[in-house]
């Protein structure tokens, strides 16, 4: 009687391999746009702006999502994304050209990672930093902005000091083997 094979321990270090390999191969395939069979054709500039994220293989390696995130306009960030929809089946077409050594080229879905959002987030941050130093540092009751206030010798400080000084080596005594000092 034929035995059941036991499952392999190394099929998530596989399935990353393949989502590297696929990662690459897909994003040489998009910035050449050598693609057979193209369905609604876009410009290279708008194809130049895709860039893929992540490819994430499932176990079988059957399906690949694809995580793409989109630089420029809105609207041009929307039709690199419905072209990519659409090619799928041509994009894995090339994939299968290229990837000869693999048995099964899994199908692509794709998923648009929008970036902006934590890039605006970081651009806030930065220019409400850059208006407290400018400001004094002072909030709306006069306190200082990161810190509650002045530091004892009257002056502000912009950074956050994580250091350990002298007055704080009474508080953080630590002793590793479970004994009191």
């Amino acid at each position: 009687a034929p035995r059941a094979r036991a499952p392999r321990s190394n099929d998530g270090r596989r399935g990353s391999r393949v989502g590297q390999v696929v990662r690459a191969e897909l994003a040489s395939l998009i910035s050449a746009g050598d693609i057979h069979q193209q369905r609604n054709p876009i410009k290279a500039q708008i194809r130049q702006m895709i860039s893929i994220v992540d490819v994430t293989v499932t176990d079988d390696m059957r399906t690949a999502k694809v995580r793409v995130s989109t630089l420029g306009e809105k609207l041009d960030g929307l039709r690199a994304i419905r072209w990519l929809q659409d090619n799928r089946k041509s994009l894995r077409y090339e994939l299968a050209q290229r990837l000869t050594h693999m048995r099964r080229v899994p199908e692509l879905t794709f998923t648009d990672i929008d970036i902006s959002s934590p890039v605006r987030v970081m651009a806030l941050i930065d220019r409400l930093a850059a208006e407290a130093r400018t400001t004094g540092g002072a909030d709306e009751d006069g306190a200082g902005a990161a810190d509650g206030g002045a530091e004892e010798g009257g002056e502000e400080d912009d950074e956050l000091d994580f250091g350990l000084d002298d007055d704080d080596d009474d508080e953080l005594v630590v002793d590793w083997a479970g004994k009191d000092p």
